[in-house]
């Protein structure tokens, strides 16, 4: 009897059936960098999350093949068969999904929810759907989230983005263009207090290496965390300092078709300071863009920095967010058609290579100062294009009181400044028309007939044109002439927004209580100059594009623009 006893202990002691082992590892991501509290488990049943450095183990597993499975919000699933037959040690490396709908964590308010606790649509974008686009504006980035429409095709700024069902478009004014029902945000909180004419927040965001994801909330509980925004709020978060020392770096360059020039580099550092707590992320990045078409000066130049500083402490932690951005841009660039319904272009210009955005040099009464000093002059330089420059400080702090309660507390002061100087017209007439086409005024038969004026060059004060009573006098300047608007607009904005909230969160209770202030001061000053200008055709031009052996005769003649004033003379 012993003898049978002896044998079965020693069968089973030994028998892999019976033997149990263990399963350890280490979880990281992309970047290498550990990840802390990710779920391991088995098909059996039998699970565990790894600890702050990424490490798991999987203790008293008995021999036989099972499923193993790694989850973690944000990131692809991870699944592989494995035949334990002893201790088993497997390092995981998560991937992120590029589009993680309703799964991952949202800022609706200054806590964060899972998508699963959420009762409105989430979606969010990360980095590996960007790194692919060299310079994508805010618009462009949004392109693909279900839910929302986007027109990007104006630019760096000016985009029209908002939820399908909620459409303000109703007219052709400009104010519906921008994000007349949707916040943009930056770290949650909004980019400005409020949409201002052509001062569109869309100007003040660039992606780049310090963005770590975009949170799209398409509902109206976006009002949760931003007033009057019934359409959604998009969020774009920053990346946070990390225990160890990260570097990344990006440069982009190339040449359009036209053989012009675009480069951006972009660095981002984060890391320790010294043997502190405080972790720190900081940005920088520059760009010099000549554009696809063949304008007289830049089509983008200018950069950015921007930092976060995270102090962590035993019942929360507080971060410091900084902003400098300096930086030019244009709106869309314009092409004159003779035939829009059938897209013809005016003879002379390519669609493709060519543009009527007149740099103009002037000096020009300032409406600003006319009633002080009828003197005023202002000068606008149509080079400029738009510039753009944002300055902000902000603080973020979460402090668990006791047990479950916590406090959430964000302010923000913002400076945004815009000098938006466009030639906001394609319009091409004859030129004996003059005036009177321009503001469908009467030639003949009103108080005041417009069909007597001179065409005179604002630089030498020659006159090159004069009409009398419809009758042309003289003309050295061609038949037809370019009808424009010189916009000149002033924008100095200056935004304080605060947030707190009280949150309860406990098992199945979740319980927020908050409450915002905003308070923007704006100064805004908008000049519209008629200006009109003659063509004048250069010989063709042969450019190189130097991506390639490749020479092309371009098949449009390049034309000179020469600023010009429209006089009427009384009769």
């Amino acid at each position: 009897m012993r003898k049978i006893l002896f044998f079965c202990f020693f069968f089973l002691l030994f028998n892999p059936v019976f033997s149990q082992f263990n399963i350890s590892g280490k979880i990281y991501d992309n970047d290498s960098l550990a990840n802390m509290c990710v779920s391991v488990y088995l098909n059996n049943g039998k699970g565990t999350v790894s600890d702050k450095n990424g490490q798991y183990i999987i203790h008293d597993v008995p021999a036989g093949n099972y499923e193993l499975f790694c989850k973690m919000i944000g990131c692809k699933a991870f699944q592989k068969t494995l035949n334990i037959t002893g201790n088993i040690i497997l390092n995981i490396k998560l991937e992120q999904d590029v589009f993680s709908l309703s799964e991952v964590k949202v800022t609706g308010t200054l806590s964060s929810l899972s998508g699963m606790q959420s009762s409105h649509g989430i979606t969010t974008i990360l980095p590996d759907l960007l790194q692919f686009k060299s310079n994508p504006v805010a618009g462009q980035s949004l392109s693909s989230v279900p839910g929302l429409y986007v027109d990007y095709t104006s630019g760096d700024g000016g985009n029209t983005v908002y939820s399908r069902g909620l459409n303000p478009n109703t007219g052709n004014s400009i104010s519906y263009i921008g994000y007349k029902y949707i916040a943009l945000l930056e770290d949650g909180m909004p980019v400005m207090g409020s949409q201002i004419g052509m001062l569109w927040p869309d100007m003040f965001i660039r992606q780049n290496l310090s963005v770590s994801k975009i949170e799209i909330n398409r509902s109206g509980a976006s009002a949760i965390s931003v007033s009057n925004m019934p359409g959604g709020a998009i969020n774009y978060i920053s990346k946070q300092g990390t225990e160890k020392t990260n570097i990344a770096a990006e440069v982009h360059n190339g040449y359009y078709s036209n053989g012009n020039l675009f480069c951006k580099t972009d660095v981002n550092f984060s890391g320790i300071i010294s043997k502190s707590p405080v972790r720190y992320n900081v940005n920088a990045n520059y760009r010099y863009d000549q554009g696809p078409k063949d304008l007289s000066f830049m089509n983008a130049k200018g950069g950015l920095v921007k930092a976060n500083f995270s102090l962590p402490y035993k019942k929360g932690q507080t971060t410091l967010f900084i902003k400098a951005l300096n930086d030019h841009s244009i709106y869309f660039s314009r092409t004159p058609f003779s035939d829009i319904e059938n897209s013809k272009s005016f003879p002379g210009f390519n669609p493709l290579y060519t543009s009527l955005y007149v740099d103009i040099n002037g000096d020009i009464p300032d409406s600003r100062r006319l009633s002080a000093d009828p003197g005023a002059r202002r000068q606008p330089n149509g080079s400029d294009g738009i510039h753009l420059q944002n300055y902000y400080a902000m603080i973020n702090s979460r402090y668990n009181l006791f047990d479950s309660l916590y406090i959430n507390v964000s302010a923000k002061y913002s400076i945004l400044k815009q000098r938006y100087i466009e030639s906001f017209s394609n319009i091409i007439i004859p030129a004996d028309k003059g005036p009177a086409l321009i503001y469908n005024l009467p030639t003949q038969g009103g108080a005041i007939n417009f069909n007597s004026f001179t065409y005179t060059d604002i630089k030498t004060g020659e006159v090159l044109a004069k009409y009398l009573n419809g009758t042309e006098q003289f003309n050295t300047m061609g038949s037809d002439i370019h009808i424009g608007s010189l916009l000149d607009f002033i924008s100095d904005v200056n935004d304080i927004i605060a947030k707190g909230e009280f949150e309860y969160n406990k098992k199945n209770h979740h319980i927020i209580i908050g409450g915002d202030f905003s308070h923007t001061q704006v100064e805004n000053i908008w000049n519209a100059d008629l200006t009109a200008e003659t063509f004048e055709a250069r010989p063709r031009l042969s450019h190189e594009n130097r991506g390639c052996i490749l020479r092309y005769q371009r098949e449009h003649i390049p034309l000179q623009r020469r600023p010009i004033c429209l006089r009427r003379t009384s009769r």
